[in-house]
């Protein structure tokens, strides 16, 4: 007698033949989406902080004059490798007057300058995603050459496009500035250094940007900025995040 094979049997004895292609293409996603999160996961974790110690020597404006207050029709300038730019005025910076050459760059492990830069001119940072419940942020600065009237350096912070607030809590604050020069007739501020750091800034998934101007007008007068460190806050261009972002795409 001839044997009846069920409907339900046929079902599952073809099933594992005809879904064999669709059972691999599920195994590859899962197994992408798993490699997705551990690296999400490891980016928020091990890049959680926004970390900015300008290591890189000659990064920024070497030498003026700029045609424009884009850093890039400036004589020479090399932006490579680092995430942040220069805006201002960019008028001041001048080739070869009074013996000294203006530039705005890095040097000996800070931001600095070497010449008369004449305007207001801002270092700032990418923009930041706050990846925690909120986010702060440190930097340190020094004011070198003695600062008087007209003079001055701000530390300031943008949160979620709100507009720019200076820092203006150090006993060398005033005038609305985070270091503002004397006037007469105490003709100039002491040279010094310190430590800038402001806590609980914004909420999670906001953004966070920072930055720091400076104006003076002497070819004796000069800044440092250095260490810039915003915690819980990323700007999601980590290499890891780039391979996750691969991953996702379909493969053969």
């Amino acid at each position: 007698m001839m044997e009846t094979i069920k409907a339900s049997n046929i079902c599952c004895l073809d099933a594992p033949f005809a879904f064999s292609g669709e059972k691999r293409n599920i195994n590859k996603y899962f197994s992408k989406l798993s490699s997705i999160v551990l690296l999400t996961f490891l980016s928020v974790s091990l890049f959680g902080q926004y970390s900015e110690t300008f290591s890189i020597a000659n990064k920024g404006i070497l030498i003026g004059p700029c045609t424009t207050n884009d850093p890039t029709t400036c004589a020479s300038f090399d932006f490579t490798g680092v995430n942040w730019t220069i805006e201002g005025n960019l008028s001041g910076l001048v080739s070869g007057a009074g013996g000294t050459t203006d530039d705005f760059q890095t040097s000996g492990g800070v931001l600095t300058s070497s010449g008369d830069i004449d305007e207001e001119i801002c270092w700032v940072s990418p923009m930041l995603t706050i990846s925690g419940t909120s986010a702060s942020f440190s930097c340190d600065i020094s004011w070198i050459g003695g600062y008087n009237d007209g003079d001055y350096l701000d530390v300031e912070y943008n949160v979620n496009g709100g507009g720019w607030t200076t820092v203006t809590s150090l006993p060398q604050s005033g005038g609305g500035h985070t270091i503002n020069g004397f006037s007469t007739p105490t003709p100039e501020l002491p040279d010094g250094s310190s430590t800038v750091a402001v806590n609980s800034l914004g909420a999670s998934g906001q953004s966070i940007q920072i930055r720091m101007c400076v104006d003076f007008n002497s070819f004796t007068e000069s800044f440092t900025l250095d260490n810039v460190i915003a915690t819980n806050a990323v700007t999601f261009s980590d290499p890891e995040l780039d391979v996750a972002t691969k991953l996702m795409m379909p493969t053969s």
